[in-house]
């Protein structure tokens, strides 16, 4: 049986959606992260075999607020580094990471504030 690129497309197209339908219905929030974490990668090899690969910027602007703020936590290192952002008072304290977490997605939430020049 060989099969073409544009089935291989199509496939991976009607898979995305069927993940998309179970992200939706999911309420645990595990399950929730791995169904998206399987739709991004159904969607960079859709975009990889249509040509259209995007950069890591272009990935970065269409993260969710979620996506957002595990990327962020990972890239800073968490807890040491976000003491302007989360409540906390940094390190000392040790918060749950859900608080560490909750204070990066109520920051991301947050009006932003014009930069000095």
């Amino acid at each position: 049986m060989s099969v073409t690129k544009r089935d291989a497309i199509a496939h991976m197209i009607s898979q995305l959606a069927i993940t998309e339908r179970c992200i939706a219905g999911a309420e645990d929030p595990k399950a929730r992260a791995i169904l998206e974490n399987s739709a991004e990668s159904f969607r960079m090899a859709i975009a990889a075999m249509q040509g259209t690969l995007p950069s890591n910027a272009d990935r970065i602007r269409a993260m969710s607020d979620e996506e957002l703020a595990v990327f962020l936590e990972r890239a800073t290192g968490g807890c040491e580094t976000c003491t302007n952002v989360c409540s906390c008072n940094g390190p000392e304290e040790l918060p749950p990471k859900s608080m560490c977490h909750q204070g990066v997605l109520e920051w991301l939430r947050k009006p932003a504030e014009e930069e000095p020049a």
